[in-house]
């Protein structure tokens, strides 16, 4: 459709800020990105979740994280996974997933080449002219993660500013779907084990080219 900007945004946020489009399409003439993403606020906790920890980002924590995937999806079938994780916040209080970089990212403060939140992304004509859209391989899962490694490995310019807002109904999609909560985690499992594997292979296909 020769689009200037096309904006992949959940079904289950609001745009209250009338001014939402105008601010992007000035920031993307100050200075010229691929990708954009707004502060995102989650209606659930009132926590911001841009920009993002940089995690998923190599290749032996991935395979490492598609194991223990496994085995939790293994003990849902016996409604022993939740204990498993209960047990685990016990003894770890703060994420037991190694991230790549040496500090949390403030969402007070504009970003480049930022990771960026699924739930509200922008891509400018630069990303559009040359990708078919996201990684096709995957459903629902790990496309934050893959997105960030393509924008690596291809040195594109991500952007995240405070001063674009979008509130975000965290999870309703799946909670109106899967009720229980063994059903939602499981099914986050499945497809997290999934989309784990489809990252793996991108990532060796790059270690060939």
């Amino acid at each position: 459709m020769k689009s200037d900007f096309i904006a992949l945004i959940n079904n289950d946020t609001i745009i209250e800020q009338t001014d939402f489009i105008l601010k992007i399409i000035e920031e993307y003439e100050r200075q010229i990105f691929h990708i954009f993403g707004p502060d995102i606020l989650s209606t659930k906790d009132g926590g911001h979740q841009n920009p993002r920890t940089i995690t998923l980002q190599n290749e032996v924590e991935l395979k490492w994280l598609v194991r223990v995937y496994y085995i939790k999806l293994f003990l849902n079938y016996f409604l022993l996974d939740d204990i498993l994780e209960k047990t685990k916040k016990r003894i770890f209080k703060t994420t037991w997933i190694k991230t790549g970089e040496d500090f949390v990212p403030t969402w007070k403060e504009k970003r480049e080449n930022a990771k960026l939140h699924g739930s509200a992304l922008v891509f400018s004509r630069e990303y559009i002219n040359a990708y078919d859209g996201l990684y096709p391989k995957t459903f629902m899962h790990s496309e934050e993660a893959i997105l960030y490694f393509i924008v690596k490995r291809d040195k594109l310019r991500t952007i995240y500013s405070p001063d674009v807002k979008i509130l975000h109904k965290e999870d309703s999609s799946t909670e109106a779907v899967y009720n229980k909560g063994y059903r939602k985690r499981r099914f986050y499992y499945k497809n997290f084990i999934k989309s784990g594997k489809v990252f793996l292979e991108l990532i060796n296909e790059s270690k060939q080219k």
